[in-house]
């Protein structure tokens, strides 16, 4: 037993962190310290419940278009970024280090951004113009308008950085967002298609937006069908890689690596009666399935032709990837003479098989034609769905996109805002500004129609921060993609450690959703909606820190 003097004694040299033959420390300089960890503990657990908290609900609520809940949003974002950076400070000097390259050339280029942002906001507001009313006026045209954007813009940054620190403090912190994510995109693709049958222009039948509309697509808990899909695409993506992952883990099972079939689902079957964790790793595949269908659902609903453009073109670059990584991999099996282990386990695996009872044959039965069976109900159930009403809604919105696309009001939008950069190309209207200074530029066919939004995002971007202020997001995009390519290039050498095989699949699926989403931006507002904005913003920090652990492997 140990005497009470000596247990004090070894107590406090832990805490000191010195030999037993140093000397101890005051009493309230170790409780000091006690309770700076335990008020840090606690801050990194009130910020990981409040973030995931607010990634499942904010979508909810209209997408947070309303002034109600995107402040709300704001304030628990900021709110969470101060605490984090009052009480983890070095890690935001770290994560700016060579050993996160991506985490640090993303900081960068937003800090380059929100610095211009906040030189054009101050020079813009000191400099005045005459006004053939109040005399003289600033260049800002609407101080509202302006506050509201840089708002948007800092929001973004510290989601960001927020997710990016949260991730390399907690281990399992991943995890957790990975699977919040999905759920958020299986609950609004469900509420999407069930509100879709019957759309009373009311979120669960009850609430009503700001601005009511009917609308033959499916579009809520978003109030525009186009939201909805931007929304969705990424997460299409993010579930795409999480199947890949899972697929992954259950056919490297011992069991799949005889060549003889018979033999795979022998002892498929004895193991799926046999383990719970097979049974697990089987109902979890099926659902991420049921949830990837589920959300090509809602997006097929929502009609939206920039995201289907976005959506197919991520899809072509998903699966060129996919198979790069496979014919990589399949040299590289050839190199280390895996021929020969092949043709030893072939010989070795051409035994009797055993008879089985009449239950182990009718599994084996449904296994072997289980690829058949999800394709007859998959295609069953995109038949009964898109019975009547779905094939109609979709046909009349195909026939629209083609006959009438040249007469979409974007277009007029569009030549309309190139006299405003033409007019202003270096330093833009201002931060905000596009919808009050539009009139000057309108053409006399829009009379009466007063937009907010261009339809473009990064045409707007040009129109309000001009070329200067465009760089830097310019210069993320590139870098995003030069960073994703690296990370591709990569994958190949270390497709033999597990952790490396599940971020390589998040990293290639961002970045083929992530660039789905930035083409449905070409000719949609998505990152004007706060709840788009957010989930980016944390898709991007997601990606940030898988590519940074492969980059360093």
């Amino acid at each position: 037993m140990v005497p009470p003097a000596a247990e004090n004694f070894t107590e406090s040299s832990k805490l000191s962190g010195s030999s037993g033959l140093s000397r101890e420390k005051p009493q309230h300089s170790v409780g000091t310290e006690l309770f700076t960890h335990a008020f840090k503990r606690n801050v990194i657990r009130y910020s990981t419940a409040s973030l995931l908290t607010a990634l499942l609900v904010t979508p909810l609520f209209f997408g947070a278009v309303h002034p109600a809940v995107y402040l709300t949003l704001e304030t628990v974002i900021f709110g969470t970024a101060f605490l984090l950076m009052l009480t983890q400070g070095r890690l935001i000097t770290l994560l700016s280090t060579n050993e996160f390259p991506a985490s640090r050339f993303i900081v960068y280029s937003l800090l380059l951004f929100i610095a211009y942002l906040l030189i054009q906001s101050v020079v813009f507001l000191t400099t005045r113009q005459p006004h053939f009313i109040l005399g003289t006026t600033s260049l800002v045209l609407d101080t509202a308008a302006l506050r509201a954007a840089l708002r948007h813009s800092f929001f973004f940054a510290m989601v960001f950085l927020t997710v990016r620190m949260l991730l390399q403090l907690r281990a399992q912190f991943a995890f957790k967002l990975n699977k919040i994510l999905l759920l958020t995109s299986v609950i609004v693709a469900m509420v999407a298609l069930g509100h879709w049958v019957h759309d009373t222009g009311k979120l669960f039948w009850i609430f009503s937006p700001d601005y009511v509309n009917s609308s033959e697509r499916a579009r809520w808990p978003f109030v525009n069908p186009n939201n909805l899909a931007q929304f969705l695409l990424p997460l299409f993506f993010l579930t795409t890689a999480d199947i890949l992952t899972r697929g992954q883990a259950l056919f490297s099972t011992d069991v799949f690596k005889f060549r003889c079939k018979d033999r795979v689902l022998q002892a498929t079957t004895q193991l799926f009666l046999t383990s719970k964790s097979f049974q697990r790793d089987i109902f979890s595949l099926l659902f991420l399935t049921v949830s990837l269908l589920i959300i090509s659902l809602a997006l097929l609903g929502s009609q939206s032709r920039g995201s289907l453009l976005g959506w197919a073109t991520g899809i072509l670059l998903f699966v060129a990837i996919r198979k790069f990584l496979s014919r990589k991999e399949n040299l590289a099996q050839l190199d280390s003479g895996s021929g020969s282990r092949r043709r030893r386990s072939k010989q070795s695996n051409h035994r009797q098989s055993v008879k089985l009872p009449f239950l182990d044959t009718c599994v084996i039965t449904i296994t072997r034609h289980l690829g058949s069976i999800a394709l007859l109900g998959a295609v069953m159930l995109l038949a009964l769905f898109f019975n009547e009403r779905g094939a109609e809604l979709l046909g009349d919105r195909l026939a629209l996109g083609l006959l009438y696309a040249k007469d979409d009001m974007r277009w007029q939008l569009y030549l309309d805002s190139l006299k405003m950069i033409q007019a202003h190309p270096f330093f833009g209207v201002g931060l905000g500004q596009w919808a009050s200074a539009y009139p000057e530029y309108m053409n006399q066919l829009l009379a009466g129609v007063n937009p907010v939004f261009m339809h473009s995002d990064p045409l707007q971007l040009l129109a309000e921060a001009g070329v200067v202020g465009s760089l830097p997001v310019a210069l993320l995009f590139v870098g995003f993609l030069v960073l994703g390519l690296r990370c591709v290039m990569r994958i190949p050498k270390l497709r033999a450690y597990a952790e490396a095989r599940i971020a390589s699949n998040i990293v290639t699926a961002l970045l083929c959703g992530l660039i789905s989403a930035v083409i449905s931006s070409l000719i949609d507002f998505p990152f004007h909606i706060p709840a788009i904005n957010f989930s980016v913003a944390t898709l991007l920090a997601l990606w940030a820190y898988h590519c940074d652990s492969i980059l360093k492997t």
